[in-house]
């Protein structure tokens, strides 16, 4: 008798443990086809985004257009992200599929990581990153109400990252597109960093967030797109640092 209820409790565990994870697969698959395919997004061979950037104060208030950003990228190893600031263009960084270099002359130095992250999401979405620190491992799938909105929460893990560094993608309900990516810690630093996409518009297909932002317990900073032009031709010289 006792062995049928053990077996009966390891079935019903490895039975919900399935039915969960077909259920954050169902979603994953939801969010490509409302984009527009994951093939599609896979096969983007080029793509150049025109942003204009507004930088609030500390406390959220005070919004300023004070930049211009730019952004190339060429297949799945060359990209170029530059900012323009009074007129003046000042590369940030770049990488030609071999080598990488940057420039740190203007203020937006310190957050070079975070927009270049900001437009693989943009981009390629929180399912297809490649991740340093290994394979990312979605879990979880549970609806949570927040700003409004019905969302799936979806745990993005690797077995390299400590369980309190993960980040949570929050996909809409109602139309499977990408609300906000978060996480809790940064860089052992404590505070929270928010990605957040809105305004989705169709380009050859595929659908585009027109409006993204990022936020810290720090500042916070809004991107509007402007322009947005797929698999067009992109000369490879404009990804190789200039000669000094």
């Amino acid at each position: 008798m006792l062995k049928v209820s053990i077996s009966f409790i390891v079935l019903i565990f490895f039975a919900g443990a399935t039915s969960a994870n077909n259920n954050v697969e169902n979603i994953i698959n939801k969010y490509y086809d409302a984009r527009g395919g994951k093939e599609n997004i896979e096969n983007i061979q080029s793509i150049k985004i025109s942003a204009d950037l507004t930088h609030f104060s500390a406390d959220f208030t005070g919004g300023k257009k004070n930049a211009k950003f730019t952004y190339y990228s060429k297949g799945n190893d060359k990209y170029r992200l530059e900012v323009e600031k009074d007129g003046i263009i000042e590369i940030i960084s770049a990488t030609n599929g071999k080598n990488s270099w940057t420039s740190t002359k203007g203020g937006y130095g310190f957050v070079r990581g975070l927009f270049e992250l900001l437009f693989a999401l943009q981009i390629r979405g929180p399912f297809l990153l490649d991740s340093y620190l290994g394979t990312l491992n979605f879990s979880d799938g549970s609806k949570v109400i927040e700003d409004g909105r019905e969302l799936h929460k979806i745990k993005m893990s690797t077995a390299n990252i400590n369980e309190d560094e993960s980040f949570y993608s929050y996909i809409d309900a109602t139309n499977f597109l990408l609300y906000k990516v978060e996480t809790d810690t940064v860089a052992d630093k404590g505070f929270e960093l928010l990605f957040m996409s809105d305004d989705y518009k169709e380009f050859d297909g595929i659908f585009f967030p027109m409006k993204i932002g990022i936020r810290s317990d720090l500042t916070k900073f809004v991107l509007r797109v402007k322009e947005l032009k797929l698999n067009q031709e992109i000369d490879d010289a404009i990804f190789e640092k200039p000669e000094e």
